[in-house]
C-alpha cells in the first residue's frame, strides 16, 4: 500500500478537506482509496497521529482532547499502533488502496525526532509515503489564525503573530530530511494555484482523484466575523476567560455560530503597512522555497496587499452596537429554547404524560 499524509498547514482549508474525505469514505474506497477511522476524531481529522508523534513534554491540543496524561502516553501510543495495524490489515486483505491521512497539527512539529516518530508509526505498513503541505502567505495566515483564536475563546493574541513554521524552507527541509525530498509535495494556498480556486479539488487531484462527480463536498467550514462581532466576541472571551462555569464553555460555540450566521465578514485586519512589514520578514525564506520547489514562478506568493485597510480596523465598540449584538444573541437563544420546549412537549404528549412546565428545563 501507499500513503498520502496531509500535514496542513492550518487555515488552508484543512477542515473542508477532512470533512469531504470523511463524508465520502465509501466513494473513496470504490476508487481504490481509504481514509482511516482509528486515528481520527468525529470531525475526520487524524489528530491521534500528532498525539502519538509529538515529543513527550509537549501537551498538544490533541492530547488535551483525548485526555492523555504523561503517565498514559506510552499506553496510548501502543494502543494506536495496534489499532492502526489492525485496521490497515483488514483493509489490505480486501484491496490494495492508497491510504490518506490528514492532520494540520503535524505541521507544528519542531524537530526531526518528532517527524521520525510519525514515520516509524506509518512506514511498516506502506511501500511509499507522500507528504502534502499547503503554504499560505504568512501575513494572511496570521490574520486568519487570529480569527480562529477569537472563535475558540482564546485571549491575549496579536493579529500578526510569528509562528515557527512560517519559515517554510526550514519546515520543508526538516520533513525532507526524514521522508526524503522526493516524498514532499508542497502546494500554494492561493486561488490561482488551485482548480476553480478550490483547495479540496486541488487536494483530490494531488491524490489522483480527478473530477469525482458523485462526491459530497463540504464547502467552506471556517468563516470569519465582521469587525463589530469580532470585537464583541473578543471582549466576551476576555470577560469569561477565568470562568469556571462549564455550562458557559459548553455553550459558547452556540453563541459563536449565531454570530457567524448573522454577522459574517473578514475579521479584524491590521493596517496594510503592518501586514507588508510582517510579510517582509519571510522574503528570504519564501525565495528559497520558490527557487527549490517552484523555480518557474517569479515569486512564491502573490504580492498584493490591497485586501488590507490603510488603517487597522477599529477595535472600539459603541453601546448601541454592543446592545444590538447582545439582543440578537438573546433572541436566538430564546428561539432555540422555545423550539426545544415544543419538541420536548410533543415527546411528553406522545408518551401520554402531562404537559411539561418550566421546572422541567
Amino acid at each position: 500500500m501507499d500513503a498520502i499524509v496531509h500535514i496542513g498547514v492550518g487555515k488552508t482549508g484543512t477542515s473542508a478537506i477532512q470533512r469531504t474525505l470523511m463524508n465520502n469514505r465509501g466513494a473513496l474506497q470504490a476508487r481504490g482509496f481509504y481514509y482511516p477511522k482509528c486515528a481520527a476524531r468525529p470531525s475526520g481529522r487524524h489528530d491521534r497521529l500528532g498525539a502519538h508523534a509529538f515529543a513527550d513534554d509537549i501537551n498538544v491540543d490533541a492530547r488535551k482532547l483525548l485526555k492523555i496524561t504523561p503517565e498514559g502516553l506510552e499506553q496510548f501510543r501502543s494502543e494506536l499502533e495496534r489499532d492502526l495495524a489492525e485496521e490497515l490489515a483488514a483493509v489490505s486483505a480486501q484491496q490494495d488502496p492508497v491510504v490518506i491521512f490528514s492532520d494540520e497539527g503535524l505541521a507544528n512539529m519542531r524537530t526531526e525526532a518528532e517527524v521520525a516518530r510519525l514515520k516509524a508509526l506509518l512506514a511498516p505498513h506502506f511501500d511509499s509515503i507522500k507528504i502534502v503541505v499547503y503554504m499560505r502567505r504568512q501575513d494572511l495566515h496570521s490574520v486568519s489564525h487570529f480569527s480562529q483564536h477569537i472563535k475558540a475563546g482564546r485571549v491575549g493574541y496579536a493579529i500578526l503573530r510569528k509562528l515557527h513554521f512560517y519559515q517554510y524552507d526550514r519546515m520543508l527541509d526538516m520533513w525532507a530530511g526524514v521522508f526524503g525530498e522526493a516524498a514532499i509535495q508542497p502546494r500554494i494556498f492561493e486561488r490561482d494555484h488551485m482548480p476553480n480556486g478550490d483547495v479540496v479539488e486541488d487536494f483530490l487531484q494531488v491524490c489522483g482523484l480527478d473530477n469525482p462527480q458523485d462526491f459530497e463536498f463540504a464547502g467552506n467550514l471556517n468563516e470569519s466575523l465582521n469587525v463589530t462581532a469580532a470585537v464583541f466576541l473578543s471582549r466576551l472571551n476576555a470577560q469569561m476567560a477565568d470562568s469556571a462555569n462549564t455550562d458557559w464553555r459548553k455553550g459558547r460555540m452556540r453563541v459563536v455560530n449565531y454570530l457567524l450566521r448573522t454577522f459574517p465578514g473578514k475579521g479584524l485586519r491590521p493596517a496594510r503597512a503592518d501586514a507588508e512589514e510582517f510579510a517582509a520578514r519571510y522574503v528570504q525564506s519564501n525565495e528559497r522555497v520558490r527557487a527549490k520547489w517552484f523555480p518557474d514562478q517569479e515569486t512564491l506568493f502573490t504580492q498584493a496587499f490591497d485586501s488590507y485597510p490603510e488603517r487597522a480596523d477599529d477595535e472600539s465598540i459603541s453601546d448601541e452596537e454592543l446592545f444590538a449584538i447582545s439582543a440578537n444573541v438573546i433572541e436566538q437563544l430564546t428561539k432555540d429554547y422555545s423550539r426545544v420546549r415544543r419538541e420536548y412537549a410533543d415527546l411528553i404528549k406522545a408518551a401520554g404524560d402531562d404537559e411539561p412546565d418550566d421546572r422541567d428545563f
